[in-house]
C-alpha cells in the first residue's frame, strides 16, 4: 500500500510539474508562476518576397480600410499585455529591426508594408515593449525543391499533377485576396482547415523515392528541421510567466501549432478570439 501511494505521489508531483512552476526566493517564499502562454499568429506574408511555392497576387495592406483593421487588430492584441512579440525575420537583421523600432516610437520612422511592423511594430508599441525579437532560421536549406525537379525529370506524369494542383491553388488564393478583406483574409491563415491545405502542399509528395533514397520525405524533413530550430527559438523566449505573440507563414505557425500542442511547459493562446 506504500508503495503505491508513493508511485502515486511521484506521478502527481511530475504532472503538477507540468502545469505550475515553483521558484523559491532569497528570502524563502515560494513563487508560482503559470506556464508561458505563446500565441501562434499565422499570416500571408505582406510584402511578399516570391520565396513561397504559391505566388500569389494579394491584397494590398496599405489601404486605408487594411490599415484601419491593423490598427484596431494591434491595439485588442497590445492590451492582452504580451510580454514579448516575435516576428519571422532573420536575428542577424536584429540591430536594424532595433533602429527602426526605436525611430517607431520617437515618430522618426514610417511602417514598412511588411507584417513585421504593421503587426509587430504596433503591437510592441500599444504593449510598451522595448523592441520584437527575430527568431527565423534560414541556415537549414529547404530540399523540396529537389523533389519537384526529380519529378519534372523522372516522373512527368505526376510532375503535370502537382502543376495542376498548385495552379488550381494558387487560382483559389489569388481570388480569396481579391474578394475578401484583410480580416478574413487572417482567418483564414489562422483557420484548422487551412493549415492541413497548406501543409498538404508537401504531403502529398513525401512519397516520392519512398523506395530507395525517400527524396520526398528527406525534403520534408529539412523544411520540418526549419521549423523545429525556429521553434527552438520561442521556446528559449517563452519560459515561465510569459506571455508571447508569434508572427509568422502559415507554413510555419501551420507546423509550430503542433509542436506547442505537445509541449507541456507551455500553453496555447488562441488569436482567433481577438480577429
Amino acid at each position: 500500500m506504500k508503495k503505491t501511494i508513493k508511485i502515486f505521489s511521484i506521478l502527481l508531483t511530475t504532472t503538477i510539474c507540468h502545469t505550475i512552476w515553483a521558484q523559491e526566493t532569497a528570502e524563502g517564499t515560494i513563487v508560482t508562476k503559470e506556464p508561458a502562454k505563446v500565441m501562434m499568429f499565422g499570416i500571408f506574408h505582406f510584402k511578399n518576397p516570391g520565396l513561397d511555392l504559391i505566388k500569389s497576387d494579394q491584397i494590398n495592406v496599405l489601404t486605408n480600410e487594411s490599415q484601419s483593421y491593423l490598427e484596431k487588430l494591434a491595439n485588442k492584441l497590445g492590451k492582452q499585455k504580451p510580454t514579448h512579440v516575435l516576428a519571422e525575420c532573420d536575428p542577424k537583421e536584429q540591430d536594424n529591426i532595433n533602429k527602426n523600432y526605436k525611430n517607431y516610437i520617437d515618430g522618426l520612422h514610417e511602417l514598412n508594408s511588411n507584417e513585421t511592423e504593421q503587426i509587430g511594430f504596433r503591437v510592441a508599441k500599444t504593449a510598451g515593449l522595448t523592441g520584437i525579437i527575430c527568431y527565423d532560421d534560414i541556415q537549414i536549406h529547404n530540399r523540396q525543391w529537389t523533389t519537384r525537379a526529380y519529378m519534372e525529370d523522372a516522373d512527368p506524369e505526376r510532375y503535370k499533377e502537382y502543376s495542376e494542383f498548385l495552379k488550381e491553388f494558387k487560382r483559389r488564393t489569388d481570388e480569396e485576396h481579391k474578394s475578401l478583406s484583410l480580416r478574413e483574409l487572417l482567418k483564414l491563415t489562422n483557420n484548422i482547415e487551412h493549415d492541413k491545405q497548406n501543409m498538404n502542399l508537401s504531403i502529398r509528395n513525401n512519397d516520392v523515392k519512398a523506395e530507395n533514397i525517400y527524396l520526398g520525405a528527406e525534403g520534408n524533413a529539412s523544411w520540418w528541421h526549419r521549423n523545429f530550430r525556429m521553434y527552438a527559438n520561442i521556446q528559449r523566449v517563452a519560459q515561465p510567466g510569459t506571455r508571447v505573440i508569434i508572427i509568422g507563414g502559415q507554413g510555419h505557425t501551420a507546423i509550430m501549432k503542433i509542436l506547442l500542442a505537445s509541449d507541456l511547459q507551455r500553453k496555447a493562446w488562441d488569436i482567433n478570439v481577438y480577429l
